[in-house]
Order: C-alpha cells, then structure tokens, then sequence
C-alpha cells in the first residue's frame, strides 16, 4: 500500500507539491497525470525518499520515507527521466547495470539463469 497525508514540498519558495493525501491499495494501478511542472515527479520522489518534504507524512510498502530508505529502496525502483549516459543501452541493460552497481542479485530475483543480451 501507499499513502500519503498532506505532503507538501517547495523550491525556493515556489510550491511543488501542496497538501497532497491519497491512498493506493496494494496490487492496486495508480497513475498521476498533469502537465509539466505539476508535481508528478516530486511526488514520486518524496514517496521513495529521495528528497524530504517540507511537511506531511507518507508510508511505502509499509516503510516511511526519509527514516527507512535503504529498506524502501531495496523494494522500489524508479527512473523518471530517459537516462542521457546510459541511452545505448536498452531497458534490460539498464536494469542489470543498475541492479549489479547497488548489489542487487536481479538476475537471481527473477530466476533468469540463461539470460543474454541481443544487439540490434
């Protein structure tokens, strides 16, 4: 489950996020739409801990961001922007690159034992 309670974060000032409370079932589809600059992004960063919030609380996965982040972490993952250094690499490339730099036995989580990477 997911939920957030009044989270909100500013920028110099300017509000990105205002009073935002929602709750996410587990196993449950959740989308946020908006138009750029709408708080989408810091949004999703506030839930998985990388960035604080100036007030309000939020549990991921049973885990609170910001005091649990390395047990969040191991349970989420998150690429919000098209990765510029890695874009000769395909999706799983980047998985696996990733996976194997944070000691994370990915191959191993999906039982993947004969795993090759093609090249177009």
């Amino acid at each position: 489950m997911i939920s957030a309670s009044m989270l909100s974060r500013s920028f110099d000032g300017v509000p990105a996020v205002e009073t935002v409370s929602f709750e996410i079932p587990e196993g449950s589809l959740f989308t946020l739409l908006g138009p750029n600059g709408a708080g989408k992004t810091t949004t999703v960063r506030l839930l998985l801990g990388l960035i604080a919030p100036d007030s309000g609380t939020a549990t991921v996965a049973g885990y609170q961001p910001g005091q649990s982040n390395n047990a969040l972490r191991s349970v989420c993952g998150l690429l919000t922007e098209p990765p510029g250094f890695y874009d000769r690499m395909s999706a799983w490339e980047n998985l696996i690159f990733f996976s194997q730099l944070l000691s994370v036995l990915f191959l191993l989580r999906l039982n993947l034992k004969n795993f090759s990477v093609k090249r177009s």
